[in-house]
This record gives structure tokens, sequence and C-alpha cells, in this order.
């Protein structure tokens, strides 16, 4: 979010404001995904993020900077998030998932991916099947 704002700006800080940047991560998110999402408001699916505002980079804390601490914060400060009213993530952890070696099955189907791919150089739809 944070580059894509930045770049968005190179014709001058005017051009595009901070606000833009969240509705573009928020509410066209949701449009693009033909979902309700993105908004509070009746009928929309409600999410949460736990962002930790104690941390250096937002500061200084006060309520009229948090749109653009958000969007600007070199660090990702997120302590938890909820989607559907169950935590997907918490405190560095995944409740979610059952799996234990994630990380190393994720590194492992990308190699498999990526020689596939190498391999196929475009030529047919390529399928991974674990």
């Amino acid at each position: 979010m944070r580059i894509a704002t930045l770049l968005q700006k190179m014709n001058g800080p005017e051009k595009f404001k901070t606000e833009e940047s969240l509705r573009m991560v928020w509410e066209n998110g949701g449009y693009a995904l033909n979902e309700k999402i993105g908004r509070i408001e009746e009928n929309y699916l409600a999410d949460l993020a736990v962002i930790d505002f104690k941390s250096l980079e937002f500061y200084p804390n006060d309520l009229s900077r948090i749109k653009s601490h958000i969007v600007y914060s070199p660090v990702n400060k997120v302590y938890a998030t909820m989607i559907a009213g169950e935590w997907v993530y918490f405190d560095g952890n995944y409740p979610k998932l059952k799996e234990k070696n994630y990380y190393e099955k994720f590194h492992d189907l990308y190699f498999k991916l990526e020689k596939k791919f190498k391999s196929n150089k475009g030529n047919e739809k390529c399928y991974i099947i674990n």
C-alpha cells in the first residue's frame, strides 16, 4: 500500500490523498471481488484488524495522523486479524492453520510449480496436485 501510494504521488503530493489509498485497498478490493466488504455499513461483511499503535512507527500518536501512519508506516504492526468472526492471525500465530510445517510445504510447492512452468514454456496449463 505504501509503495502504491508513493507512486501515485509522482506528479505531486496533492494528486493522491491518503484516504484514496485506504479506499483503494478496502472498498475497491471488495468491488473488484464483487463482494460487499471494505466498509462499515449495513449488509457488508465485517472483518477486524488490530494494529499496535504504541509502536514507534505510529508516533506522534494523535487521531488526525492514524490514516497516514497506516499507509506510510514501513513496518507491519498488525497484532491480530479477525475474518467472519474468527481470529485468523493473533500475536504472530495463525490459529486456524492445522499444519505445523506450512512454510516448508509452501517452499516445496513453489519450486515444484516454478520448475513445471519453466519446463512448460507456456504451451499448456499447469496444475500441481499434492
